[in-house]
């Protein structure tokens, strides 16, 4: 009852600031997204706005526009918060089924209620919640054994943002056939939707123009709400509005995003590496959230809201701690406690004057949610590295 009308006070919440957004001084990404509908009614051209407008492959924008297009404003944006409410409803479920225990449940429907990006996320309509529900879809398959379902999935989640294409290259690592056949032919099948929907036009302005900058750089002007690899790096290392930049070096900058985008990866191929045996269901799901925390961490951009995926990381870590609340246990709840509080303290971030360059904070207070990631990255490491029990396949399915 009590996690229900947490709920209710959730969406009433959010729902004020959605529809109040511009007196509380809070941008909507879904705005940005309706512009582009329009945009395209008129020109043909959905990245006129980019950087700042839709910079998203033109698949999501097959969805938005039979949807929102022949509607006003406000309704579609209404209709979006209703949507994602929805998404994000069925992704806690999934979450919630596998537990381990009652109480484990309700830890997982009530943790979106103490988790700023979930709110930020429906205030500001971004797409995280689609990818969060396509992630989380992919690893309810993964840990049934439904592998070329999961690639698929994940496929479908790498063609909204392309973090999730890093579970591509597990699939590989782990040389797991199905997996990897699932999501090359979900990818292949949704470049041929996209080809037909728009033709070759879109698709190569996309990958020409809209991309390249946003690998490379991210969005510099927003850099101090970036909470990635590259986000870091350019509070601490570059010239960027509203932070008090420590060193101005951009070499040094790029050396250190190499540096921890590499470290990143290794750690992730050395404790997920291939082994004999079958890994127990527990050992998927970390697996499983350390490849999700690395795709996030060394993408070029990772806003608040775009953290919603983090909830499937922390209900892994969370879940089936061992009895009693003795050293064991806390090496769980400490690190997850500690980083959740961090995410928190981002708040500050969603009022921040960009439009003042005069206003400048420390890197150090910016980059609280980079760190939160960081120590989740290390528990989950942890956990993999520690972790040797195995169990066979067909025990997969009973869950």
């Amino acid at each position: 009852m009590l996690v229900a009308g947490l709920w209710v006070a959730l969406v009433a919440g959010c729902l004020f600031l959605h529809e109040n957004h511009a007196a509380w001084g809070l941008d909507r990404d879904i705005d940005q997204y309706l512009y582009s509908v329009r945009d395209f009614q008129r020109t043909g051209e959905m990245y006129a706005r980019a950087p700042t407008g839709y910079i998203y492959p033109p698949l999501m924008f097959q969805v938005l526009w039979p949807l929102f297009g022949f509607t006003s404003h406000h309704t579609s944006a209404v209709s979006w918060f209703a949507l994602n409410l929805a998404m994000l409803v069925a992704a806690t479920a999934l979450v919630a089924r596998p537990a381990s225990a009652p109480w484990m449940r309700r830890v997982v429907w009530g943790l979106p209620m103490l988790f700023l990006p979930v709110p930020s996320s429906l205030v500001s309509g971004q797409a995280t919640i689609a990818l969060y529900l396509l992630t989380v879809g992919g690893w309810v398959a993964y840990r049934r054994d439904r592998r070329a379902l999961a690639g698929a999935l994940l496929a479908a989640a790498a063609w909204i943002k392309f973090y999730p294409g890093l579970f591509g290259a597990y699939f590989l690592w782990k040389r797991d056939r199905r997996a990897v056949a699932g999501f090359v032919a979900g990818a292949i099948a949704l470049l041929v939707v996209q080809f037909i929907g728009f033709g070759p036009r879109l698709l190569v302005r996309y990958f020409t123009s809209v991309l390249p900058p946003l690998l490379s750089t991210g969005q510099p002007e927003y850099a101090h709400s970036n909470l990635s690899v590259l986000g870091f790096s350019q509070q601490f290392f570059t010239q960027v509005p509203n932070v008090g930049t420590l060193v101005d070096s951009p070499g040094f900058a790029q050396v250190v995003r190499i540096g921890l985008t590499l470290a990143l990866l290794a750690g992730t191929a050395l404790v997920t590496r291939r082994r004999h045996g079958v890994p127990d269901r527990h050992r998927i799901d970390l697996e499983f959230s350390l490849v999700l925390l690395t795709a996030l961490a060394i993408g070029s951009t990772l806003w608040i809201p775009s953290m919603v995926s983090v909830l499937l990381a922390v209900a892994v870590l969370l879940d089936r701690p061992p009895a009693g609340i003795g050293p064991g246990a806390m090496s769980r709840l400490v690190p997850v406690a500690v980083a959740i509080a961090l995410i928190e303290l981002m708040v500050v971030q969603l009022r921040i004057p960009i439009d003042d360059p005069e206003v400048r904070f420390s890197p150090f207070l910016l980059s609280g949610g980079f760190f939160a990631m960081m120590l989740l990255w290390w528990s989950t490491a942890r956990q993999l590295a520690v972790s040797s029990r195995y169990a066979p396949l067909r025990n997969l399915k009973s869950r």
